[in-house]
């Protein structure tokens, strides 16, 4: 088992061929592969286009929105099809407030964590 980690420079130009290069060392189907994707996306809370951008999606204006980035994931899949059986999507929302670095730390946080996992298969991803 190897912990490899992809450092991102946080621009799709010069991330994408470093993520494309590292990804193509994982694609033999014999080696078991956990990938842990952390995909960012824009938090809308505080930003300007809190109310446009979901109203030019026709999405409901929501108090916390959070859309996602999905270059990175879409990424993974291309370059590791073949190799992929079923990718796991897990979510988790927090009721009241979202913890601060330091309560994830510490464990400190009392506040109420929702999760919700569903596995997809490969093939279906492939579809879409």
């Amino acid at each position: 088992m190897s912990l490899e980690f992809i450092s991102v420079e946080r621009n799709w130009e010069v991330d994408e061929p470093v993520m494309h290069q590292m990804l193509s060392t994982f694609k033999d189907p014999q080696d078991p592969l956990w990938l842990a994707l952390f995909p960012e996306g824009t938090d809308f809370r505080n930003a300007r286009g809190a109310k446009s951008l979901p109203m030019k999606l026709d999405f409901p204006c929501l108090r916390m929105c959070y859309f996602l980035k999905q270059g990175a994931f879409c990424l993974c899949l291309e370059v590791l099809r073949g190799s992929l059986d079923a990718v796991y999507d897990v979510s988790i929302a927090y009721k009241h407030q979202l913890p601060t670095f330091l309560d994830n730390v510490f464990g400190s946080s009392s506040r109420i964590v929702c999760s919700q996992t569903s596995k997809l298969t490969a093939i279906s991803l492939m579809k879409e």
